[in-house]
């Protein structure tokens, strides 16, 4: 599902991006400062609601872990951070961390903060050939998620550099649908 919703999200990303492009209004700040209001509210409620029910639920020596993981949330970096922990997603000690999910937010707000200027870089420069210039990185992206999917299963999960091509298929099919679309509408 996670997948799906990378795709998902690299899509609307994408479009949000190019249209500013196209009419020369994207801003950089902007865009960060939406993504923050359309995050932050829903994560600092999803914090604060797990914290008393952790307060209640958890051991001392997890919750001082739970701890930890509010400020690797909030810093979008709860990806490495439940890596680094040694936590197996999926397994059986990970039904007491409470945060767990965020680490796919995590490589999204990653992916939200040098996508925008890898785009703009690209929109400049191959605009023409934008295609293949994501086509690139998808290629990379990939190459490295199956190298760590043979050598260290977790970090590839974990990492966004073998997830990033995920999210790269969604900036892929919007520009297909936009150049269908432009060749649609000149025939």
């Amino acid at each position: 599902g996670v997948d799906i919703f990378f795709v998902i999200s690299g899509y609307l990303i994408t479009s949000l991006i190019y249209q500013d492009l196209k009419t020369n209004t994207f801003s950089i700040k902007k865009f960060y400062l939406k993504r923050c209001r359309r995050i932050f509210p829903a994560l600092i409620f999803t914090i604060l609601i797990s914290l008393v029910l952790s307060w209640y639920s958890i051991m001392p020596i997890s919750f001082v872990e739970y701890a930890e993981s509010i400020i690797y949330s909030l810093t979008f970096i709860s990806n490495y951070f439940f890596y680094f922990t040694g936590l197996e997603y999926g397994a059986v000690n990970g039904l007491l961390k409470p945060l767990l999910h965020t680490w796919s937010l995590g490589i999204e707000e990653q992916f939200y903060i040098v996508f925008p200027l890898i785009f703009i870089f690209g929109f400049r420069f191959f605009k023409k050939n934008l295609i293949f210039y994501f086509s690139f990185f998808i290629l990379i992206s990939f190459l490295i998620a199956l190298y760590f999917s043979k050598e260290n299963l977790n970090f590839n999960f974990y990492f966004i550099g073998s997830r990033v091509w995920e999210l790269l298929i969604g900036s892929l099919l919007f520009l297909f649908s936009t150049k269908l679309n432009f060749q649609f509408k000149t025939l």
